[in-house]
């Protein structure tokens, strides 16, 4: 399943992190900040979220 996630902010990011660990799942985040996009696309996590990191890493293949 392909997912939109509108927003990469405490919400938007924590979800569609979530949905790509879960699952086979596709998740497309819509961003409208350079800036976080640009720390996303470099691995860098714009929020503080306990185990965020390792969880983006994971799933890192299956977000866009």
């Amino acid at each position: 399943m392909h997912i939109a996630v509108i927003g990469a902010g405490y919400v938007g990011l924590v979800t569609g992190v979530g949905l790509a660990r879960i699952g086979d799942h596709r998740v497309t985040l819509v961003e409208k900040s350079p800036t976080r996009l640009h720390e996303l696309e470099a691995g860098i996590m714009p929020i503080e979220e306990p185990g965020l990191p390792e969880a983006f890493a994971a799933a890192r293949d299956r977000i866009d």
